[in-house]
């Protein structure tokens, strides 16, 4: 609860009157979805469902907020590393799918990325290349918090 506050915080500090209206929006999304239920159990003579409840309502909020920050944040990454003349073969919910070119510096075009997203959005990430291309078999996923302080060290 804390991180959301926080985050519904700082939205409505940067966007006044957002939140607000997200949240009209989401409960009347879950409100359109319960009127169905109540219908669908009358239909079959069941026991009418319960309203969603106020929690409910600011976990929706939540989690939709999240999903369209991560995609903001996706798309800038997607945009930079296209900039820079790779492939983005698909987006993923946790990252990118960048197809390998031989010869050339995925770790430079990912620090660009980092850069971008911190420029346009000002969050602080750390990308990493998982070994799914390993064409010696010995990679070792990098340790993320020595990525974020070799970012760290970059920045200074």
């Amino acid at each position: 609860r804390i991180v959301r506050e926080a985050f519904f915080a700082m939205l409505e500090r940067d966007r006044p009157g957002a939140l607000q209206t997200l949240r009209d929006r989401v409960w009347a999304t879950l409100e359109d979805k319960h009127q169905l239920q109540v219908r669908d159990a009358q239909r079959k003579r069941e026991p009418r469902p319960q309203p969603p409840s106020v929690a409910k309502r600011e976990r929706t909020l939540f989690s939709q907020c999240l999903f369209n920050l991560e995609d903001s944040v996706l798309d800038c990454i997607d945009r930079t590393l296209r900039a820079l003349g790779w492939t983005v073969a698909s987006l993923i919910f946790d990252g990118v799918h960048v197809q390998h070119r031989e010869g050339h510096d995925l770790t430079a075009a990912l620090r660009a990325a980092e850069v971008a997203v911190k420029s346009e959005m000002g969050y602080r990430i750390a990308l990493l290349e998982k070994p799914l291309y390993d064409p010696a078999g010995a990679g070792e996923p990098s340790d993320q918090d020595a990525m974020m302080d070799q970012w760290d060290a970059q920045q200074q």
